[in-house]
């Protein structure tokens, strides 16, 4: 209900958040007039859920319990999706339909396995996959990079993040208007100049490391003197905690237009996402709507 469904629910800005009742409108940008949409639950969640035939509660206990050992993992994940999705397509007669896979976080880990799992186990070819807020290797996860000590990928990977939130709030005051241009600007720096420094580790110059760091302030916002102190490396979780904290605000890791008042401001994390302020609204449009389709 955020953006493929039918109906999609009209969120608050970032700036005003609602109470109920929440506005649900038809989705004009759904794509359910020219493909179907098929959301499977993962087994264990949701409707997806393990079911058995025994005859009685031990047995079905066994065969559940037997089920998610099968299921929970990588490949055995992939097995259930796949077995889905071959059976769907027998089922409505889709075989010769283009197929899509689409996956978002772990999804998008799944999407990748589920893709060679239908071609190896089932001959079954995907058009594409597409992958929202990909997933595939902890190496570049920039929430945890402190878990991968040495790999220095996220930080350069996640600049152009940064200074594209950056530039949403116009911080530091004097960044480029053009965010096409900013962006081109800083993909090359990350790179190239950026990424080259942190490969040679605590061999970089001072003086160079503070260079850097004064151009790393000039995109992301964070003052040169904690790019310094971070020895040129950021995190996300201090990002979001350190872009607004002369305002006293924490910007969302998930949708950096949200922000709210940092509870603790001494603190190095911030302990709640400000998205969350629209987690209500998408769980009680989903709920109510169906309901509705579930009775039509």
């Amino acid at each position: 209900m955020g953006g493929l469904g039918p109906k999609r629910v009209v969120t608050s800005t970032p700036d005003k958040p609602v109470l109920p009742p929440y506005p649900v409108i038809d989705n004009a940008y759904s794509l359910l007039d020219v493909s179907d949409l098929v959301f499977i639950d993962a087994p264990g969640t949701w409707f997806g859920q393990f079911i058995s035939n025994a005859a009685n509660v031990q047995e079905r206990q066994a065969q559940k319990r037997q089920k998610e050992t099968d299921t929970y993992s990588i490949n055995g994940d992939a097995h259930a999706f796949a077995q889905f999705i071959t059976q769907f397509l027998s089922r409505y007669q889709r075989w010769n339909a283009p197929r899509y896979l689409l996956g978002e976080s772990y999804g998008t880990t799944r999407t990748v396995a589920l893709a060679n799992r239908l071609k190896v186990q089932h001959n079954v070819d995907v058009n594409g996959i597409i992958l929202l807020s990909q997933y595939l290797s902890q190496d570049i996860d920039i929430d945890r990079p402190e878990s991968n000590l040495g790999i220095d990928q996220p930080y350069y990977l996640a600049l152009p993040t940064y200074a594209a939130i950056a530039h949403y709030y116009q911080h530091p005051a004097n960044v480029a208007e053009n965010l096409d241009h900013l962006l081109t600007e800083v993909e090359q720096f990350s790179l190239g100049p950026y990424a080259q420094a942190l490969a040679q580790g605590n061999l970089l110059p001072e003086s160079q490391k503070a260079e850097l760091a004064e151009q790393l302030a000039r995109y992301t916002g964070i003052p040169a003197r904690e790019w310094v102190k971070a020895d040129l490396r950021v995190s996300g979780p201090l990002f979001v905690k350190k872009l607004l904290t002369e305002q006293g605000d924490t910007v969302s890791r998930a949708d950096g237009r949200y922000r709210g008042a940092s509870l603790d401001k001494m603190a190095a994390r911030s302990d709640y996402d400000p998205v969350m302020t629209i987690g209500s609204e998408f769980i009680s449009a989903y709920h109510d709507n169906l309901a509705r389709f579930m009775l039509t």
